[in-house]
């Protein structure tokens, strides 16, 4: 899920403000399992149906694009350099991207064979 923001901090006048942040979530055993690595601290929050909902509906309001990735296995990962939410995100799914902030990143994992499940208000037929 990559996300649009304001500027609250210096860095962020390194990326686009549609493109401030990324952000991962999944299915598994019955619950939703969000992973977020924000500027303060990292997050993984296991969540119910009723969570989940509130917290996608409220992350929603500021979507940009969302993807479905399926983690790759195997294979070189680069070695990941500092820890913001693209790197973290690419070492979650196993991409060997080499993009530094949101925008590269999606670029890169639909290069991989990401798909497009939204962007900028737009859903895929398959969502």
């Amino acid at each position: 899920m990559f996300l649009s923001g304001q500027r609250s901090s210096w860095w962020d006048f390194l990326t686009p403000k549609d493109w401030r942040h990324v952000s991962a979530f999944g299915w598994g055993n019955d619950r939703w399992v969000v992973y977020d690595v924000a500027d303060i601290r990292s997050r993984v929050s296991v969540m119910n149906d009723d969570q989940f909902d509130q917290w996608f509906a409220h992350q929603m309001q500021r979507t940009t694009a969302m993807v479905r990735f399926s983690t790759q296995s195997g294979g070189d990962i680069r070695a990941r350099f500092g820890l913001w939410c693209v790197t973290a995100v690419k070492h979650l799914v196993g991409s060997n991207s080499s993009a530094l902030r949101p925008k590269a990143l999606f670029r890169d994992l639909v290069a991989q064979g990401a798909e497009v499940t939204f962007y900028h208000g737009r859903q895929s037929e398959s969502s």
